[in-house]
């Protein structure tokens, strides 16, 4: 299969580019940077099989069977103010416009596209669409994907919870923290294994089943302070903080201060095989 994988350098990029390419897929990765792109992957994927094409903005794109669309700022990299929300979504948006102008001179439409979206659409304590800032950005970034229908058969938005495994970024980012522990009523947050996200992923693609939004995210959410102790161990003892507090300026806390109770069930009834379906599972592992 001819895959076109953009924002390919990011955690679960790097991770489905290796699992893609250690099955002979033919890949194209399309980034900002070629060199920076390249010196990613020249060390971690296999001499054994062609190496991908490289790409940049500049470039044509090929007429490939799937696109899967990862591309875009991290959200928890730094403070979420409204004016880097505003960055965050356009900086998603730009590269759908990107898409459906070097794809449309292709007659073809039996092709894919799998677009990153989030949990985070959902509403507190609910699993309809939510009107907060974050779920705004994900419903635009949606809607978008799902304009482009006159290039692509099947679009499908990822609703990613938080992706762990071993050096992961939300991992990364509470080691960089004091110990915390958050006071109040607990929240349950969704998550994922980086080895059960590439595997759903694929899933994905080769399921014509699926055709719309799918929850990437285990079966059993784990309650947000079961998270905050992912970090590594310290001999400091962890400091209490009020819930409240995750309202304040920096909007990160959002993705920590909404129940989260959302249950993948078209994978699982489509027959997808978790290898994390609880978090102690997974920390086994780590």
């Amino acid at each position: 299969m001819n895959i076109l994988i953009i924002g390919a350098s990011g955690y679960l990029g790097r991770a489905l580019t290796v699992k893609l390419h250690t099955k002979g897929n033919t890949l194209y990765l399309l980034g900002r940077d070629k060199n920076k792109t390249f010196e990613v992957f020249r060390p971690i994927l296999s001499s054994r099989v062609t190496f991908p094409k490289i790409l940049d903005y500049k470039d044509e794109l090929p007429d490939a069977d799937a696109v899967i669309n990862l591309a875009g700022e991290s959200i928890a990299a730094k403070p979420l103010t409204n004016k880097r929300l505003k960055t965050l979504q356009n900086s998603r948006l730009d590269v759908l416009t990107h898409l459906e102008n070097k794809l449309k001179k292709y007659s073809r439409k039996d092709r894919i596209l799998i677009q990153a979206s989030a949990l985070g659409i959902y509403r507190d304590k609910s699993s309809s669409i939510g009107n907060d800032e974050l779920a705004l950005i994900c419903k635009a970034i949606e809607d978008k994907a799902l304009s482009l229908n006159s290039t692509f058969s099947r679009i499908i938005a990822l609703r990613l919870g938080i992706i762990l495994g071993k050096n992961s970024p939300f991992i990364q980012n509470i080691n960089k923290l004091p110990p915390i522990k958050f006071i109040g009523k607990e929240k349950h947050i969704g998550w994922i294994s980086i080895d059960d996200a590439v595997n759903a992923v694929i899933f994905i693609i080769n399921n014509n089943k699926i055709t719309k939004n799918c929850d990437l995210t285990a079966p059993y959410p784990a309650l947000r302070n079961e998270l905050m102790a992912l970090r590594s161990s310290s001999i400091l003892p962890a400091i209490p903080i009020p819930s409240w507090c995750l309202k304040f300026k920096d909007k990160r806390g959002l993705l920590l201060n909404k129940e989260q109770s959302i249950i993948p069930h078209t994978l699982l009834e489509l027959g997808f095989t978790f290898s994390f379906t609880t978090l102690n599972e997974l920390k086994k592992s780590l």
